[in-house]
């Protein structure tokens, strides 16, 4: 929170990474960037097709080419 608030200009793309108990099943990008997430002013529609059961996400934050990295925690998700 600290380093973002000192970069302002610093406005990385936020992914969201999807998982079940297995581990990984998919990445879902957004529009979100890191200073909407800081000020708490954001929302977000995500269709991740998949089949009914439990899951849970992670927001990620990727700079550049580099593979975003999770920086959540989990947040249950449950498809019905």
């Amino acid at each position: 929170y600290e380093y973002i608030s000192a970069h302002p200009a610093l406005q990385s793309k936020i992914t969201i990474g999807i998982f079940n108990k297995a581990g990984w099943i998919k990445d879902c990008s957004t529009l979100l960037t890191t200073g909407q997430l800081i000020l708490n002013k954001f929302s977000t529609v995500l269709s991740p097709q998949l089949p009914k059961g439990k899951y849970y996400i992670r927001f990620a934050i990727g700079i550049g080419f580099y593979i975003p990295t999770h920086n959540s925690n989990k947040i249950e998700l449950i498809i019905e």
